[in-house]
């Protein structure tokens, strides 16, 4: 289950703060894959494994461009201890605030 952000919520642009995903633990998983991808991209913003229930992008890099601050998403599968994955969890779309000029 899907913790934060919520769903809709809107995260600072990753030149100004990171963002934080939280989910719910999976009983006997050893580790986590989480998938960020943009509005409409086909390749993921950010994709890395983790062997806790969260994760933090800190990028501190680049913005986001107004036409693609909405329509973010992500999701999270878990891998257990004898290496096989489990489903993918539900698809959670969030927001990105507007650059400040």
């Amino acid at each position: 289950r899907l913790m934060r952000p919520l769903a809709d919520a809107t995260l600072p642009q990753p030149e100004i703060g990171k963002w934080r995903f939280d989910w719910q633990d999976s009983p006997g998983a050893k580790g986590y894959e989480i998938v960020v991808l943009g509005p409409g991209a086909i390749w993921p913003a950010a994709q890395a494994i983790t062997t806790t229930s969260d994760y933090v992008l800190d990028e501190r890099q680049g913005y986001i461009a107004d036409h693609n601050l909405r329509g973010w998403s992500w999701r999270v599968r878990a891998r257990y201890s004898d290496d096989t994955w489990g489903p993918w969890s539900w698809i959670r779309r969030f927001n990105v605030t507007r650059r400040s000029n």
